[in-house]
């Protein structure tokens, strides 16, 4: 597959060992809930917390890295993504919170 460009590879017909199968049934649904929100809840509060980075830098004077900008707050490309970002982290909560 070297040099093809696919990073996939496709089996039909495969047998697996029954040792190699997984046994037992999966967990009844509020266990299920509790593990979604343990592994949610710190990825939303993550990204809350950069957000309010980023928000903090367009509010100061910091510079941005690129010369043509006084402001980060002045580049229409990062007000854009800003907004991109916000509206996919209100997404995210409001999916968590139904």
């Amino acid at each position: 597959m070297r040099g093809t460009g696919s990073q996939r590879l496709v089996a039909d017909g495969l047998l697996v060992p029954v040792h190699r199968v997984a046994q037992g049934d999966p967990p009844a649904p509020p266990v299920q809930l509790f593990l979604g929100l343990c592994v949610l809840a710190p990825v939303v509060g993550a990204a809350q917390s950069a957000l309010d980075v980023v928000q903090d830098m367009f509010e100061s004077d910091c510079k941005p890295f690129m010369p043509s900008y006084t402001h980060l707050s002045d580049s229409p490309g990062k007000r854009e993504n800003l907004t991109a970002v916000e509206h996919a982290q209100l997404r995210t909560s409001l999916a968590g919170a139904a």
